[in-house]
């Protein structure tokens, strides 16, 4: 049986987002795809501390967020991209988030279309997407939706 992909990306001013499923007509899985590209606005030798804390409180958030959802489950995977040794106070780099969760079992939710599930999740979490960029900017970076 083929499966269908299907992506829908979400306005942002500072990320840009995909919300996105590999078996539309079943959206069982899906997932978050969130880029950004960090600057560091204070002089460092190394980051790497810093992005370790950026990722562990942005796994706490979610986690905290998910757990209280009655929409998805609380269960997930929380995976981040970033060339930590390339990055300067003159030069920036790309920042990648990408969340895979399931959707809640219950019989409701089910009977929702991949479109219908993705504007639902918009609506209770979007506003929520503002929180994630102070967790970067309160760590010493700038955060922006392109160079």
């Amino acid at each position: 049986m083929k499966t269908i992909m299907s992506e829908k990306k979400v306005d942002s001013n500072f990320f840009k987002i995909k919300l996105g499923t590999l078996d539309k007509k079943n959206p069982t899985t899906m997932y978050v795809d969130a880029g950004t590209y960090i600057t560091p606005t204070v002089e460092k030798d190394d980051y790497k501390n810093d992005i370790v804390s950026i990722e562990k409180e942005m796994k706490l958030k979610l986690k905290d967020m998910l757990k209280n959802s009655p929409t998805i489950k609380d269960d997930f995977i929380l995976v981040t991209d970033v060339a930590i040794g390339r990055i300067s106070k003159e030069r920036g780099t790309h920042f990648t988030v990408q969340v895979y969760f399931k959707p809640s079992d219950n019989e409701f939710q089910q009977k929702k279309t991949f479109k219908q599930l993705c504007k639902e999740y918009m609506n209770e979490y979007a506003e929520k997407l503002p929180s994630y960029r102070q967790i970067i900017e309160d760590h010493g970076f700038s955060c922006n939706k392109t160079k």
